[in-house]
C-alpha cells in the first residue's frame, strides 16, 4: 500500500488539510432539507427552574469536600499521636487550638452536608432533603459523626495533659475508607493503591513510634551507662528511649590548628575498639563544631526509627526487660508480620495488573505462533498477525468495544457510543436533519469491527447494505483515477442505506474500500436502520428519502427516471406476509374442495345413467357394482385428500408457532395505536405512530397482551393485542393516570370488517407541532350470523395543550421529565 501511494504527502497534517479541501455533502442540501429540532428549540424557550439543594455523592465537589475531611482526620491522628512528646505538649498545645477549632467547623459541616446527600432506594433516586435528612439521621454514622464532635476540648483549658480527650475525633476515620471508594472513579488504581500503603505505613509507624516513646518514658534506665557503655558494648543497650542512644552531628572545627593531629591512628577494623578515645579527643580543646538537633527531634527520629525497623521485622533491637515490653514487642512483630504481607501483596497486584495486558498478548502471541506453525501457514500472513498482536500489545487496550457493550446497559452504552461518534453523525448530511432520539436509537445498534492494513472493507459491487463510521484509523478509497483518504470520523454509505429502483449500479458500491492503518469501524445494517426508523413518525421517513434521493442525483448515481423507493422490509413483516398468503391459499384450497365435489356428483350421475341397461336383473347387478366402485373411489380419494390438507395445515401452524405469534400486533415501546386495519383474510394489523408532544416510555404497560376482556379501565388505551390461532383475542391494556382528564370519546363504536381499516388523525398547529391526536382506547372481537370476525372500536382524542408538567403517581420518584412538551 505504501509504494501505491508514494506520491502523496506522508505528513498527517498535509493529509488532514487534503481531507478538508473535499466537498463535503452537507453543502448539496438546498436550504429547504434545514429542519430545527422542535424539543430544542422549546426547551431553549422555556427553561426550567429547579432549585435542587441535594449533593451527589460521585461528584467531584462532595469529592474535594471529603478530602478536606480526610485532612482533619490526619490532622488528628498525627497531632494528638506526637502529643505524648511532652516537648510538643508544653510549648505547641496553644499553638494548636485555632486548627483544632477549624477542623471542628469542617466536621460540623460535615453532618450538614451528608444529611443532603442523595441515594438511591429500589434504583430511583431520592434527592428531596426530608428524605436525605431522614435516611441519614437513621443510619448509623449519624452517630459517630455527632459523638466525633462532641466538645471535651474545654478540659484543656484547664490542664494541657488533658490533650488526649480529643481522642474521640479518631471516630471519623471511616471518612478515609469512604474518600478511598470515590477515589476509583476518578483515580487510576495504581495511584489509589500506592497512596493507600504510603499514608498506612506512615500512620502505623508514627502511632506505633508515639507509644514506644510513652513505655520508654515509663521505663526505668538507672542502670544506663551512659557514653561508655554505648561504645564498649551493644549488647548492654537498654530496650528504652535514652538521649545517648542519638547525638549530636559533630564536624571537624580546627582548620589551621597545630594540635588537631592525633597521634595515634588507627586503621578501620581497629578504630571500633577505640571509639572512646578518639570521642574524648575530638571533644577536648574545641576540637569539634558541633550541630546540636532539638531534643522533640532525636526523640521522635530514634522512635519512628525503632518502630520502622520492629513492624518490618528487621529486628537488630535491643531485647526488652519489662513484661510490657515483651508485650508490646510481640504485638509489634505480629502486625509487622501482617503489615509486611499486606504490602507484598498490594505491590504484587499492581506489578500484575500493570503487566495484565502484555502478559496476555505475550501467551496469545506464543500460542499463535504455534498454531500458525502447526497449520503450515505462509510467512506473510503469520508475519500480519503479529503484527496485530503487536500493535495491541503496544496499545494496551484493557477492554474491547464489545466488552464495554456487554457490561454496559443497554441505553447507557448508546449514549457512551452517542458521545463518541455524536458529532460524525451531525455532520452526515442525512443523519443532521433528525432527532435527537432517533440518533440515540441508531447508536445502540452500531456494530464495531476491527480491520489490519491492507484489509478490504467493501469491495467494488457489493450491495449498499451498511454504514461505515472510522472510530479511529484510516480507510483509502480506490477509484478509477485516484485514491482518496478517508480518516477518523467520517461516515461513508449512509446516503445510500435508501434505495432507489433507478439506480444506476444498482444500489452497489462502485469503488473498493481498503483499510491502510488498525482501524475500528463500526457498522450499521440496513435491516437495523430501516427497524428504528419505522418507530418513528412517516415525516421523518419522507424527510430523509428526499435528502437521500437530492445528494444521490447530485453525485449521478440517479437516472432521470421518476423517484421509485425500494421498500425494506423486516423479517416480522414478511412473516406476517406469509401468515396471510397461508390464510389465503387455505380459502381458496376450501373452494377448490368444493368444485371438486360438485364436479365429482355430477360424474358419478353421468356414469350411472349411461351404464344402466334396459331392462334385466343382471343390469341390475351391474349398476350396483357401478356404483359400489363408485363410491369406494369417492371415499379414498375423499381421504386422501383430507389427510395431505391437514397435514399442509398443521405444517402451517407449526411453522407459525415456532416463528412468533404472527397474528399479534404491538406498537413497541415508544409509539401509540392510532388505528387498525383488517385483511380480507381476517389478519388484523395496527397502524403505529409517534406523536412529538407525547412518549409512552412514561405509561405503564404489562410484558404482553393479557387481558381477553378489553380495557374497561377510565385510565386504559391499547398498545398492542395478540390473536392464537383459534381465534381468540387478547389486549395489551397500558395505564396512563390522567387519561380521563386530559382526553375525550371521539367515537365509541367504530365497527371494521374484512377489507377494511380505520385511521385517526393528528392536529397540527402553524408552527408544525401536534396539538391534537388519536387513540385507540379499546378494541372488542365479535361475530356475525356467518361466523365471521368484526371488530368495535373505542377511539380517544387526545389533547397535548392540556397536559400539565406533573409526573403520574407511580412515577413520582423519578427524575425523568414526564412529558417533553408541556404547558406554558
Amino acid at each position: 500500500m505504501s509504494e501505491q501511494t508514494g506520491q502523496k504527502p506522508s505528513n498527517l497534517y498535509e493529509r488532514k488539510r487534503r481531507m478538508s479541501k473535499k466537498l463535503d455533502d452537507a453543502d448539496l442540501i438546498p436550504q429547504h432539507f434545514e429542519y430545527e429540532n422542535q424539543y430544542e428549540k422549546w426547551r431553549a424557550a422555556n427553561p426550567r427552574i429547579e432549585f435542587d439543594f441535594s449533593v451527589d455523592q460521585s461528584g467531584y465537589i462532595y469529592w474535594v469536600w471529603t478530602f478536606i475531611v480526610v485532612c482533619g482526620c490526619l490532622y488528628n491522628i498525627i497531632v494528638l499521636s506526637v502529643l505524648a512528646f511532652e516537648n510538643i505538649r508544653t510549648a505547641y498545645i496553644e499553638k494548636f487550638l485555632p486548627i483544632n477549632i477549624a477542623f471542628d467547623v469542617i466536621f460540623f459541616l460535615d453532618i450538614i452536608i451528608r444529611s443532603m446527600l442523595s441515594f438511591y432506594d429500589d434504583g430511583v433516586l431520592v434527592t428531596e432533603f426530608a428524605e436525605t435528612r431522614r435516611n441519614y439521621l437513621h443510619s448509623f454514622y449519624f452517630g459517630i459523626d455527632l459523638l466525633a464532635i462532641f466538645p471535651f476540648d474545654y478540659l484543656l483549658i484547664r490542664k494541657t495533659s488533658a490533650a488526649f480527650c480529643r481522642i474521640n475525633r479518631f471516630l471519623k476515620i471511616y471518612r478515609i475508607a469512604n474518600f478511598i471508594a470515590q477515589s476509583y472513579g476518578k483515580l487510576t488504581q495504581v495511584t489509589i493503591s500506592l497512596s493507600k500503603i504510603i499514608t498506612a505505613c506512615f500512620l502505623l509507624f508514627h502511632v506505633n513510634a508515639c507509644v514506644f516513646y510513652i513505655i520508654s518514658v515509663n521505663s526505668d534506665t538507672s542502670s544506663w551507662d551512659g557514653v561508655n557503655a554505648t561504645f564498649d558494648d551493644d549488647e548492654f543497650l537498654p530496650w528504652p528511649y535514652t538521649p545517648e542512644k542519638i547525638t549530636d552531628a559533630y564536624f571537624v572545627g580546627c582548620d589551621g590548628r597545630s594540635d588537631c593531629y592525633n597521634p595515634h591512628f588507627y586503621y578501620d577494623e581497629a578504630r571500633e575498639d577505640h571509639l572512646v578515645e578518639l570521642y574524648h579527643f575530638w571533644r577536648m580543646n574545641n576540637r569539634t563544631q558541633i550541630f546540636n538537633f532539638s531534643t522533640f527531634t532525636k526523640e521522635y527520629t530514634l522512635s519512628m526509627y525503632w518502630s520502622a525497623m520492629t513492624m518490618t521485622t528487621l529486628g537488630e533491637q535491643p531485647a526488652p526487660n519489662t513484661s510490657l515490653q515483651n508485650a508490646f514487642e510481640i504485638v509489634n512483630t505480629l502486625a509487622g508480620l501482617l503489615l509486611f504481607a499486606v504490602i507484598m501483596g498490594s505491590v504484587g497486584d499492581l506489578v500484575a495488573n500493570a503487566n495484565a495486558v502484555k502478559t496476555y498478548w505475550q501467551t496469545l502471541m506464543d500460542g499463535l505462533k504455534q498454531y500458525m506453525t502447526y497449520r503450515n501457514l505462509n510467512e506473510s500472513l503469520q508475519t500480519k498477525v503479529l503484527k496485530y498482536c503487536e500493535y495491541e500489545m503496544g496499545e494496551e487496550t484493557i477492554m474491547k468495544e464489545h466488552e464495554v457493550r456487554d457490561e454496559l446497559p443497554t441505553k447507557l452504552y448508546g449514549h457512551v457510543t452517542t458521545s463518541i461518534i455524536g458529532s460524525s453523525l451531525v455532520k452526515s448530511p442525512l443523519f443532521r436533519l433528525s432527532e435527537r432520539s432517533f440518533l440515540n436509537d441508531i447508536s445502540e445498534l452500531l456494530e464495531p469491527h476491527y480491520f489490519c492494513p491492507g484489509d478490504v472493507v467493501i469491495e467494488k459491487g457489493q450491495l449498499c447494505s451498511s454504514m461505515f463510521i472510522i472510530v479511529c484509523g484510516q480507510m483509502v478509497e480506490i477509484t478509477d483515477d485516484d485514491e482518496i483518504d478517508h480518516f477518523e470520523g467520517e461516515i461513508l454509505g449512509d446516503v445510500n442505506l435508501i434505495w432507489f429502483n433507478n439506480h444506476l449500479n444498482h444500489n452497489r458500491h462502485q469503488n473498493n474500500f481498503i483499510s491502510s492503518a488498525f482501524s475500528q469501524i463500526h457498522m450499521l445494517s440496513r435491516d437495523d436502520f430501516f427497524k428504528v426508523l419505522g418507530s418513528y413518525d412517516l415525516k421523518l421517513k419522507r424527510r430523509l428519502c428526499d435528502v437521500a434521493f437530492y445528494l444521490q442525483r447530485q453525485r449521478g448515481e440517479l437516472d432521470d427516471k421518476k423517484r421509485s423507493l425500494v421498500e425494506n422490509e423486516d423479517m416480522e413483516s414478511n412473516l406476517k406476509r406469509l401468515a396471510i398468503d397461508t390464510l389465503d391459499l387455505h380459502d381458496k384450497m376450501t373452494v377448490v374442495e368444493e368444485e371438486f365435489w360438485v364436479s365429482m356428483d355430477t360424474e358419478k350421475e353421468k356414469s350411472a345413467h349411461s351404464c344402466m341397461p334396459s331392462s334385466s336383473r343382471s343390469g341390475d347387478a351391474r349398476m350396483a357394482h357401478v356404483k359400489f366402485s363408485m363410491k369406494t373411489k369417492q371415499r379414498v380419494f375423499k381421504t386422501l385428500f383430507r389427510f395431505f390438507t391437514g397435514m399442509w395445515c398443521q405444517l402451517v401452524i407449526l411453522l407459525l408457532s415456532f416463528l412468533g405469534q404472527c397474528l399479534s400486533d404491538y406498537c413497541g415501546s415508544d409509539q401509540i395505536a392510532y388505528g387498525m386495519e383488517v385483511h380480507h383474510s381476517g389478519v388484523i394489523r395496527l397502524l403505529c405512530s409517534k406523536p412529538s408532544c407525547y412518549d409512552k416510555n412514561y405509561s405503564d404497560c404489562p410484558e404482553r397482551a393479557d387481558s381477553p376482556k378489553g380495557c374497561k379501565k377510565t385510565n386504559d388505551w391499547v398498545g398492542g393485542f395478540e390473536k392464537n390461532i383459534e381465534g381468540d383475542l387478547s389486549i395489551m391494556c397500558c395505564e396512563f393516570d390522567g387519561l380521563e382528564k386530559f382526553a375525550k370519546i371521539r367515537y365509541s363504536d367504530v365497527r371494521i370488517r374484512r377489507g377494511e381499516f380505520f385511521e385517526g388523525e393528528e392536529k397540527e398547529n402553524s408552527d408544525g407541532d401536534v396539538i391534537r391526536f388519536d387513540a385507540i382506547k379499546d378494541i372488542r372481537m365479535h361475530r356475525d350470523t356467518e361466523g365471521k370476525a368484526y371488530y368495535n372500536l373505542t377511539i380517544l382524542s387526545f389533547d397535548c395543550e392540556s397536559i400539565p408538567d406533573v409526573k403520574p403517581a407511580w412515577l413520582q420518584k423519578s427524575q425523568w421529565p414526564y412529558f417533553q412538551y408541556a404547558k406554558n
